[in-house]
């Protein structure tokens, strides 16, 4: 298990979820962020991305089953979000 705090600038608060946001854009989103901001570990990426969104099947299956790696938990975000979008497509029919 990752002990790490979380940072208390205003990355961490520009990463958060917003309500309804879909899954995939909160990702591209946090991710872009990650990508502009020097000198921030893999730990603290996860933890954030963990702690920002919104409850959800894939902010409980995170919570259950923490990913070690940033790329574990792009694998992880990729299918929830996939996921997500086929029931968005599937609930606008």
């Amino acid at each position: 298990m990752l002990q790490v705090s979380l940072p208390t600038t205003q990355w961490t608060f520009s990463a958060a979820n917003r309500q309804r946001e879909p899954l995939q854009e909160y990702y591209r989103k946090f991710m872009h962020l990650r990508a502009h901001t020097p000198n921030i570990t893999d730990e603290v990426v996860i933890l954030t991305a963990v702690n920002s969104l919104c409850p959800s099947p894939c902010s409980s299956r995170l919570a259950r089953k923490p990913t070690m790696t940033v790329a574990e938990l792009h694998e992880v975000m990729e299918k929830y979000y996939r996921v997500d979008a086929n029931f968005g497509m599937k609930s606008k029919a």
